[in-house]
């Protein structure tokens, strides 16, 4: 790992303001900056108190995609836990626990957010026009 090019994004705080949460990226080092910027990447994702301290890999799979925080302590992730099939999932900070959502109604990676005053029940999730076997299905709110 130390011969990749490493950087975070993705900062983002839980709903209380006591830990936030960003991801770890890395690929190999490419010289030429059309082809770095075109190659794949690695990704983990990580979680900390606001002094950067108490540090916990909530999500080493590799594949963390989009997020948001349900509350103080799990992130609703696109992801790909290790034997598991891709798809939305909720993690638990700090303990290793996971818990597949919406397989069967959130089909497709996208931007999740909770619906406001839905106690948490709702999620709304955008994404690019589905192809494939689910062209010309129309994403709608889930709840869950």
């Amino acid at each position: 790992m130390l011969d990749n090019y490493h950087w975070f994004n993705h900062l983002l705080v839980n709903t209380d303001g006591s830990r936030f949460t960003f991801l770890h990226r890395w690929r190999a080092i490419i010289e030429d900056r059309q082809k770095m910027a075109g190659s794949g990447f690695v990704t983990r994702m990580i979680t900390a108190d606001m002094h950067g301290k108490d540090q916990y890999i909530i999500d080493p799979s590799g594949f963390t995609s989009h997020f948001i925080w349900r509350d103080p302590n799990h992130i609703f992730a696109y992801t790909k836990p290790a034997g598991q099939e891709a798809g939305f999932y909720l993690l638990e900070d700090k303990t290793g626990q996971y818990q597949r959502i919406g397989a069967s109604k959130m089909l497709v990676n996208g931007h999740q957010t909770y619906l406001p005053h839905h106690h948490n029940e709702w999620v709304l999730n955008d994404t690019y026009p589905l192809q494939g076997p689910h062209a010309g299905i129309i994403p709608l709110p889930y709840s869950y």
